[in-house]
Formats: structure tokens, sequence, C-alpha cells
């Protein structure tokens, strides 16, 4: 199992070798940060496409940032204490007022009621990957962003960890007991070249519909109401005892007799 999270939403991830879930089942520094705009609103890759060209780098104790703007080289190295001096490169670079917030909680997540890892499978990425000329695991990888990828042995093998809705399914990885809510709703993101910004035309018209004839006849169909879904939300479960993850962990499901890495 691989492990990834994203300190600041939209930005790159960061690959991680242990991650700890908090108390509120949210994953330790993933989407910790946001960028709001002046009316509120979360200001997010789904908004504005220069995100892709932005990198982005952190110390192992994620006091610091290292911020590179790939289009105009413009560059940024602050601790993150100093949110004020971050916010206003990001104001530079997208030409706005913009608000950077923390959350050391809960993070800032796009599923409130699944708040917890998105999971994919490693088949998934490739059989996804497949369905459209030139795009690589990697790419795609980077443009689903979910946190933990399963060693799995069929595509959408992931799509077991949810049951129908308003049934959560248990399961457990490693020492950490989960609930897998229901597939993940995709937005405009995927479509993007996570480096360039580039779309992929017609991507969500087919992914919908590739998706649609692959999916698995033994899963939680009701949850689809549409097929652009693709990875499991989660939320940690109450009777959870365990808070780390380690790479490598095992998931133990009772819809899938074997242990997956």
């Amino acid at each position: 199992m691989g492990i990834t999270i994203y300190p600041i939403k939209s930005l790159p991830g960061v690959s991680l070798e242990t991650a700890r879930l908090l108390d509120t089942g949210a994953l330790e520094n993933d989407r910790r940060w946001a960028l709001f705009d002046e009316q509120g609103r979360v200001f997010n890759a789904k908004k504005e496409a220069r995100f892709h060209q932005i990198d982005c780098t952190f110390p192992e104790d994620f006091s610091g940032i290292e911020l590179t703007d790939r289009r105009t080289g413009q560059r940024l190295n602050a601790q993150l204490s100093q949110l004020r001096e971050i916010e206003n490169w990001f104001c530079d670079i997208f030409e706005q007022p913009l608000k950077l917030l923390e959350n050391t909680a809960t993070g800032f997540p796009d599923d409130t009621n699944a708040n917890g890892p998105t999971i994919i499978g490693s088949q998934t990425l490739k059989e996804i990957a497949s369905w459209f000329p030139g795009l690589t695991v990697e790419s795609l990888r980077q443009r689903l962003r979910s946190n933990l990828e399963l060693e799995t042995e069929m595509p959408f093998q992931e799509d077991l960890l949810f049951g129908p809705p308003e049934q959560p399914r248990p399961f457990q990885i490693g020492e950490v007991k989960f609930l897998g809510i229901n597939p993940c709703q995709r937005c405009v993101v995927p479509s993007r070249d996570p480096q360039t910004g580039e779309v992929i035309p017609m991507f969500p018209k087919q992914f919908a519909q590739k998706r649609k004839e692959t999916l698995p006849g033994n899963i939680a169909s009701q949850q689809f109401n549409h097929f652009y879904r693709i990875a499991v939300n989660t939320r940690m479960a109450p009777q959870n005892t365990g808070f780390l993850l380690n790479r490598g962990d095992l998931l133990e499901s009772s819809s899938n007799s074997n242990k997956t890495q």
C-alpha cells in the first residue's frame, strides 16, 4: 500500500512511509491548508487551472514550504507559520485577493461526511490509463489524488469496500478500522494534465461510458447515480483504536477473504 497526502488543497502531494489519523478521522496534514477567495469560497484547481503549474516541497515536519511557479519562475521559501507571506505569494500568482487558512483538526475535505483517506487500487489505475491514448499510470495517479493506493489483483477491486447508501461497509487497514462510504464523485481536475493543465477532450463522458461498461457486478451499484466516480471515500469507524498507517499495511475486509497490500 502506498500513502500520499496533499498538505495544501489542489497542490502536489507528498508520499509517506507512515501517516497518522487524527481523532476526527482525517489524515494528519492532508488538505491542512487551503486558499479562499474574498467571498469565503474555497479557491482550488476546480476553478483555476494554473494550480497545475505550481510545484511545492515540504520538510519532514511540515514546518516550511518551497513553492515554484513553473510558468513565471517565481519562487518562495517560507515557514508555514508565516501564512501572510505565503498568502501574498499566491495573490501575486493568481492576481487576485486570497486568504490561506489552516485547519489542523479536520483539514478541508470535499466530503465532510466521509473525511477519511480516499482509496484506489493499483490495477484500477492501469485499467483507466488504458482507456485514454498516451495517459500514463503516474499521470493518472496525480490526477485522481487518492491518499491510499492498494496493490490489487483486479481493476475496481476497491469498489467492494463500500456498501449501499446509508450502509457503510467495515474494513481494516493495518491497525485502523474504517467504513467505506461511497465511490468518489470526480470533478474537472482528472481531465487535466497535472503538469500543464492541458485537457483531454471529452474526458468525463468517455470515462463515465467505460466505467459503466466495466462496472463489477458484485458491488453496491446503487451508489452510482452517474458513472463519473472512482476511488472510495471513507471515514474512521467509531470503534477504531489504532491511528497509524504504514506503507505496505494489509487490508482486511469481510467482502474479500484475501488480504491486500
